[in-house]
C-alpha cells in the first residue's frame, strides 16, 4: 500500500499546544479503530481521514500496489486532482 500526501506549503502547520492529539495518540486510536475491520473501503476513508489529522493535509490519496505494468490503483483520496491521480496511476512499474 502507498499513501502520498500533500501540504498546502513549506510551512509547518500551527500548533496550538496541548489540545492537538500527538502522532502517538492518532497512531494508536487509529490501530484500535481498524483491529479486525473487513470493510475496506471505509477503512482506506479512514486512513485518508487520519493522514489529514496526523500530518495536517489538505490532500491525500492511498494506492493499493499491483503485479500488473503500472501497479499503483487508487483505492481512496480526498483533495487530489483528476490530473494526479491520473499521473500517478499510469506510472510504469520500472519508473524512477
Amino acid at each position: 500500500m502507498v499513501v502520498a500526501h500533500q501540504s498546502p506549503g513549506d510551512e509547518a502547520a500551527p500548533s496550538s499546544g496541548a489540545d492537538l492529539p500527538t502522532r502517538a495518540d492518532v497512531l494508536r486510536r487509529f490501530a484500535a479503530e481498524v483491529s479486525g475491520r473487513q470493510d475496506l473501503d471505509g477503512l482506506f476513508r479512514d486512513v485518508i481521514d487520519q493522514a489529514f489529522v496526523l500530518f495536517g493535509v489538505d490532500q491525500a490519496g492511498l494506492w493499493m500496489l499491483d503485479d500488473s505494468p503500472t501497479p499503483l490503483r487508487i483505492v481512496a483520496q480526498r483533495g487530489l486532482s483528476s490530473g494526479i491521480v491520473e499521473a500517478i496511476g499510469a506510472l510504469p512499474r520500472d519508473a524512477r
